[in-house]
C-alpha cells in the first residue's frame, strides 16, 4: 500500500511516523550497502596498489637483468672483435709462415737438386780421379820397372866397361878400338842418366798431379759435408716450422671455437634478451591494466561516494508538501494516486514511475521514475 493511500485513514500521524522509520531503514540499509561496497572496493584498490607495487618491483628486476645482460652482450661482443682481430693476426702470420715455408722448401729442393748434381759430379771425378791415381800408379811402376832395368843396365854396362878397361888394359895394343869403346860407353852412359833423369822428372810431375787430386779431392769432401750439414741444417729449420705451423693451426683451431663458442652465447643471450624484452612488455600491459582499472576503480568509487553522498543528502519528499506529480504536473486526487521514487525519493503519480529497477539499497526490484530507471539502467 503505498504512504498516499495511508495518509487518508483516520491515524494519519501513526502512518507519516511509520513511513519515516521506513524511509530511514531504507537509507541506512542503501548507506549500509554503500559503506559494504565501498568498503570491497578500497580493498581490492588496496589489493590492485600492492599488486602494482610487485609488477613494478618485478619489471624493475627484469630491467637490472636486461642491463646485465645487455652489459655482458657487449662485453661478449668486445671479446668476439678481439678475438677476431687475434684471428685475423694469427692468419697473418701463418700466411707468412706458409709463404717461409714455400720458399724454405723451394730453396731445399734448389739445394737437395744442385747437391745431387754436386754429389754426382763429384763421384764421378772421384771415379776419373781414382781411375786417373790407378793410371798414375801403374805408370810409375811401370817408370820404376824401367828405371830398375836401366839401372841393371847401367851396372851391367859398367861391368862391361870395367871389363873392357881390364881388357883394354890388357891389350893396349887395341887403343882405337878402346877409344870407340868408351866413348860408346859414354854415349850410352848419357843416354841412361837422361832417360832416368826424365823418368825421375815424370815421376816427380806425376806426385805433383796425385797431390793436386788428392787437395781436389779433400776439397770436394769438405764441399760436400759441408752441403750436407746445410742440408741438414735446413731439414732441422723446415721441421721446426712444421712445428710452429703445427701449433698455429691448433691455435687458430682453439680461436675458431672459442669465437663459435661465442656466437653461440651471443645468439642464446640475445634470444634471453628477446625473452625478457617481451615479459618486460607483457609486465608493462599488464600494469598498464591494472593501473587503467585501478583508475576505473577510482572513479567507480568516486562515484559511490558522490551517489552515497546524494543518497545521505537525499530528501524523502513529504506527501503534504506535494500536490502535483513532479514529472507531467498531473494533481493528486482519490484517483491518481502518489508514489514515491524508491531512488530519488521525489512523488509521482503512477504512470510516470511505472518502471521497476534495482537500486543499491535494494535486494529485488523497486519502483523508480523515469529519469532513475535511466540513470540505474545506463
Amino acid at each position: 500500500m503505498d504512504c498516499n493511500e495511508l495518509n487518508t485513514t483516520p491515524d494519519g500521524e501513526l502512518t507519516n511516523c511509520a513511513a519515516s522509520e521506513d524511509k530511514l531503514k531504507l537509507a541506512q540499509e542503501e548507506l549500509a550497502a554503500n559503506q559494504t561496497h565501498q568498503t570491497s572496493l578500497e580493498a581490492q584498490i588496496q589489493e590492485l596498489k600492492s599488486g602494482s607495487k610487485s609488477l613494478e618491483q618485478e619489471l624493475a628486476k627484469r630491467e637490472q637483468k636486461i642491463h646485465q645482460q645487455e652489459e655482458a652482450l657487449k662485453e661478449h661482443n668486445k671479446q668476439t672483435a678481439q678475438t677476431k682481430a687475434e684471428l685475423e693476426k694469427l692468419k697473418n702470420q701463418v700466411d707468412e709462415l706458409s709463404k717461409a715455408k714455400g720458399a724454405l722448401e723451394k730453396s731445399n729442393g734448389k739445394l737437395s737438386t744442385d747437391l745431387k748434381t754436386l754429389k754426382e759430379k763429384t763421384d764421378k771425378e772421384l771415379v776419373n780421379l781414382q781411375e786417373a791415381k790407378q793410371l798414375l800408379i801403374q805408370q810409375k811402376l811401370e817408370l820404376q820397372a824401367k828405371w830398375r832395368q836401366q839401372r841393371a843396365l847401367c851396372s851391367r854396362n859398367r861391368n862391361n866397361i870395367s871389363s873392357q878397361e881390364t881388357a883394354r888394359a890388357r891389350k893396349k895394343s887395341s887403343a882405337h878400338t878402346t877409344k870407340a869403346l868408351q866413348e860408346q860407353v859414354t854415349a850410352e852412359k848419357r843416354a841412361k842418366e837422361e832417360q832416368v833423369k826424365r823418368g825421375e822428372e815424370a815421376e816427380a810431375k806425376l806426385s805433383i798431379q796425385v797431390t793436386a787430386l788428392n787437395e781436389n779431392v779433400a776439397t770436394l769432401k769438405r764441399e760436400c759435408q759441408g752441403s750436407q750439414r746445410r742440408v741438414s741444417e735446413l731439414e732441422k729449420q723446415t721441421d721446426e716450422l712444421r712445428g710452429e705451423i703445427a701449433v698455429l693451426e691448433a691455435t687458430v683451431q682453439n680461436n675458431q671455437d672459442e669465437r663459435r663458442a661465442l656466437l653461440e652465447r651471443c645468439v642464446k643471450g640475445e634470444g634471453e634478451i628477446e625473452k625478457l624484452q617481451s615479459k618486460v612488455v607483457e609486465l608493462r600491459r599488464k600494469l598498464d591494466d591494472t593501473t587503467a582499472a585501478m583508475q576505473e576503480l577510482g572513479r567507480e568509487n568516486q562515484s559511490l561516494q558522490i551517489k552515497q553522498s546524494q543518497s545521505l543528502t537525499r530528501k524523502w519528499a513529504d506527501d503534504n508538501e506535494v500536490q502535483n506529480c513532479m514529472t507531467c504536473g498531473k494533481g493528486f486526487s482519490v484517483t491518481v494516486r502518489k508514489h514515491h521514487c524508491r531512488h530519488c525519493g521525489n512523488i509521482f503519480c503512477a504512470e510516470c514511475s511505472s518502471r521497476n529497477a534495482l537500486t543499491p539499497s535494494s535486494k529485488k526490484p523497486v519502483r523508480v521514475c523515469e529519469t532513475c530507471y535511466e540513470e540505474l539502467a545506463g
